[in-house]
């Protein structure tokens, strides 16, 4: 979003809050999209309702820090905590909702999430009055879209779309063939945790591995999973063999190894805000059509809507290890018909769903903001 900003001739500074003392600047993948890199540092938890008693620290070295950053003519708020910043501030202002937060920030509540969800959808819609633009995600049958409107007349939806500038060069992946010969990959990229399906995953993995021995199912991303668990369940599934796991790669790299998978695994479950994700808001599967390889998602809801649509992969019970197996088995059974879905993925990635087309609605929609017909 920043480059596509940078590219009509902005001059963009970005503001991180340091709550742990690890952050630096960021390694974005676009090396010229932030003039400057500012940071907050005010410790605080991740993911609870207690980073609500650090806000009032935060907020003070915040207003510090912007005091001293020049003139701003856009601020772009990033996350509803920012939201009351609309308030004060004398420049333009637009809410990123980069994640659809009333459902997402309920669950630091924990048991108390059915009841804090609307509080928050209800303290989201009255702040959000007060900016001058909402850019939001995509969400089932547009209803995110539809609750923002209903506050600020100006709401864009932007997709969280890879550019196609990020494709790998072929000599990254030519570098990768000995590691990945004579092996049937199936990829599973980002977050890796149960509620994304790594443990359906490493079961399917287990069924997949008798018929096919060779079969290696590539994990890459964040550990988010009881390390220890996983560690376990790969021990008593006897597939440490089939399995490797590696860290988060920059974005082209991630690609090259992907390219050497026959498919890609997206197997949300169907719970909590898996369930009220849009049809483009399902980044894996992206990503796998990027990369030319079939895809299998979730049958529910919306966010597998894509892959039906483009014909780029299958659809199934996602918490179903046995169903997750079979639609492996009979992709890397059926080679041809494989490459066929691979292909209609990435002739849809380069027609449709990738950030050149996007970053120029989002450029547009700001400068909408600031100069309103």
């Amino acid at each position: 979003m920043l480059q596509s900003l940078k590219e009509r001739g902005w001059e963009t500074t970005f503001i991180g809050w340091d709550r742990t003392g690890g952050l630096s600047v960021p390694c974005t993948g676009y090396p010229n999209a932030i003039d400057r890199f500012l940071c907050v540092r005010a410790p605080a938890p991740t993911e609870s309702w207690k980073i609500a008693l650090k806000l009032p620290r935060y907020y003070g070295q915040l207003a510090k820090t912007m005091s001293g950053a020049g003139r701003q003519d856009c601020v772009i708020l990033t996350h509803l905590w920012l939201l009351p910043l609309a308030w004060f501030l004398k420049c333009h202002t637009v809410y990123d909702s980069a994640e659809i937060y009333s459902v997402d920030m309920a669950s630091y509540f924990r048991g108390c999430k059915k009841l804090a969800q609307p509080l928050w959808r209800m303290l989201e819609g009255a702040l959000v009055k007060r900016v001058g633009g909402v850019t939001a995600v995509d969400s089932d049958h547009g209803w995110l879209q539809k609750f923002f409107m209903r506050a600020n007349k100006r709401v864009q939806v932007v997709y969280n779309f890879p550019a196609i500038f990020q494709d790998p060069d072929q000599e990254q992946i030519d570098a990768l063939e000995c590691t990945y010969r004579n092996r049937e990959v199936a990829a599973f990229v980002g977050g890796l945790m149960k509620e994304k399906g790594l443990r359906v995953a490493l079961e399917a993995a287990a069924l997949v591995k008798v018929r096919h021995p060779n079969c290696l199912f590539l994990f890459m991303g964040p550990m988010k999973d009881d390390l220890e668990l996983v560690t376990n369940i790969v021990k008593s599934l006897q597939i440490e063999n089939n399995v490797v796991f590696r860290n988060s790669l920059g974005y082209s790299e991630m690609l090259a190894h992907i390219r050497h998978a026959r498919v890609g695994l997206m197997l949300l479950q169907p719970v909590g805000l898996y369930l009220r994700l849009g049809p483009r808001n399902g980044r894996k599967c992206i990503a796998y059509m990027q990369a030319g390889i079939p895809v299998i998602g979730p049958s529910f809801g919306e966010v597998g809507a894509v892959i039906r649509k483009e014909q780029c992969g299958v659809l199934v019970d996602t918490s179903s290890p046995l169903q997750v197996a079979n639609a492996i088995m009979d992709l890397l059974d059926m080679p041809e018909e494989a490459e066929l879905l691979g292909r209609r993925g990435r002739e849809a990635f380069l027609r449709e769903y990738n950030w050149e087309s996007e970053g120029e609605k989002f450029a547009g929609f700001i400068e909408a903001v600031l100069h309103p017909a």
